[in-house]
């Protein structure tokens, strides 16, 4: 545990640390979407909390997709070492993750994530979920910052319900409540794609079965999911789809019972401004069940402006989901955590979204740690704000600062009292999402870009290239033949450990497909 300064080691303990941490993540959100001095991006309550904490310009992600950016950051293991190098894989049971080790050192540990790559898709405990005594998703898709906000006041509501019936394990609080030590973790999936239209009027569908209408117009400017119940008429049935603009029906099911009513599926994340979906129902009428996604199909000049509206939009229930910790108590007693798990493309390196590379705009995320006045001398001896920080030293640290024992296997390094060992960062990505398998290795000014099915490198020094556009390998690629045998060799061990998954199911492809990994077969 680290002393305030000017505390004396012989004569005075130091005062208690904080009894909660709260981990929030938003994904998909670019560095620049906060490290932002010309103020494009309005984020009051972000910038407040850290203006008020230690927050650090040069941090890093380990991989540019969900599933595999989160396990290493909740693990401190890079992706290669984790065996999770794609969405919808099972995270292994002897991966040791910070909720689990967290619930076995007493906390309680609550997690509301809002991307359906987050869901544990082999059952119960075969991925993130693992130590969490209450895991859940707002959405299989894509849900809200309002939603997750709101599922965790709820959550926190029962638990303490929980609490209450159990008077033996009172921790009461100065208000009369029962206070548990808790592991919040906050997952916002908002500025990933579909890229939703918050700040202007919103387009819309119209829906109809058989000629007759399904409800008012929905929106497809802002992601729309549709669940109707359905009277099917004995043979075929027509569900017609018309808007005035190009849309794009995500993912469909259509369900009587438990048997699926199969329909042409080429329609599917096609552009779009009408269609004509047909279905056979049978030989008798029978209800079914209807749920789809619409979404509009957004004009590539206006998706930087989407994203400003997304991340805004998140930054105002970022401020909810805060009031509403302090109101109950947990935000003056915590250690406060934010990142992005990784960044977005706008066309730089002619890519668009994330997945497909690992240049500075698909791994460079914003991160501060915040507490309250009382526990702020805690952060005193954290690094100084441009000191660069990797994903895997973030359990380390913090566990570091709650006086915990640290995490089994972890690699990373805790940043209390300093960084021991040079700043060397790892990121990659894999097929079959990304088209291609790459990695790098980047220190405080170089990176080197491993390009594995071409076994070719590209070398950037970014002090003086910070946006990766002039390779020097040809001309510097000799001072780093260490850094070469080392991404072949990790480049190795991630074919290995992809190897011995399994392949993903069809619901769980289509999933990902929707989502606008992958592509269509």
């Amino acid at each position: 545990m680290l002393l305030p300064l000017g505390a004396s080691c012989g004569r005075e303990a130091p005062p208690e640390g904080p009894k909660h941490l709260v981990f929030v993540v938003i994904d998909t959100l670019r560095a620049d979407a906060l490290i932002d001095p010309a103020n494009i991006v309005d984020t009051p309550n972000l910038d407040r909390f850290a203006h008020g904490g230690s927050a650090y310009s040069r941090a890093f992600s380990h991989a540019p997709m969900t599933l595999p950016s989160h396990a290493a950051l909740f693990s401190s293991r890079e992706p290669y070492a984790t065996g999770v190098l794609n969405n919808g894989q099972s995270v292994s049971d002897d991966l040791p993750l910070f909720a689990q080790h967290l619930d076995q050192l007493g906390f309680e540990t609550i997690g509301v994530y809002s991307l359906g790559t987050l869901h544990p898709a082999h059952g119960s405990g075969s991925s993130l979920d693992r130590g969490f005594d209450d895991y859940n998703g707002t959405s299989p898709y894509v849900g809200t910052a309002e939603e997750v906000v709101r599922q965790t006041a709820q959550r926190l509501e029962e638990l303490d319900r929980r609490a209450a019936a159990v008077p033996q394990q009172a921790n009461v609080n100065a208000a009369g409540a029962l206070a548990p030590r808790r592991f919040l973790f906050c997952h916002f999936a908002d500025p990933h794609e579909p890229y939703n239209d918050r700040a202007n009027s919103p387009n819309t569908a119209r829906l109809s079965l058989n000629g007759v209408a399904l409800g008012a117009p929905r929106s497809t400017t802002v992601m729309s999911a549709v669940a109707e119940q359905l009277e099917l008429l004995p043979g075929e049935n027509v569900l017609a789809i018309e808007a005035d603009h190009p849309i794009l029906l995500r993912a469909m099911q259509l369900t009587s019972g438990r048997r699926e009513i199969q329909f042409d599926r080429s329609l599917l994340r096609k552009p779009l401004q009408s269609a004509e979906i047909r279905f056979t129902a049978g030989p008798r009428a029978k209800r079914a069940k209807l749920q789809l996604w619409l979404t509009d199909d957004a004009p590539w000049d206006d998706i930087p402006d989407r994203y400003i509206s997304e991340v805004e939009y998140v930054d105002a229930w970022f401020g909810r989901l805060t009031a509403m910790l302090k109101r109950r108590g947990i935000l003056d007693d915590c250690i406060l955590v934010f990142t992005s798990d990784h960044g977005e493309a706008f066309g730089e390196h002619g890519y668009w979204a994330h997945v497909q590379s690992v240049h500075e705009e698909m791994i460079h995320v914003p991160l501060f740690l915040w507490t309250a006045e009382k526990h702020r001398w805690l952060l005193d001896e954290l690094p100084p704000s441009h000191a660069p920080v990797s994903h895997i030293d973030l359990v380390p640290t913090l566990l570091d600062l709650m006086d915990l024992p640290a995490l089994p296997g972890a690699v990373g390094s805790s940043l209390v009292g300093g960084r021991s060992t040079p700043f060397l960062h790892l990121a990659e990505t894999h097929t079959p999402e990304s088209r291609a398998n790459m990695l790098c290795l980047r220190d405080e000014n170089r990176k080197l870009i491993y390009f594995a099915d071409e076994d070719r490198f590209e070398l950037f020094h970014l002090d003086s290239d910070p946006l990766e556009k002039h390779d020097l390998f040809a001309a510097h690629g000799g001072e780093l033949v260490e850094w070469q045998k080392q991404l072949r060799q990790r480049s190795g061990e991630a074919l290995a450990a992809r190897s011995e998954t399994g392949d993903l199911s069809e619901a769980e492809l289509e999933v990902l497909r929707a989502l606008g990994y992958l592509g269509d077969d």
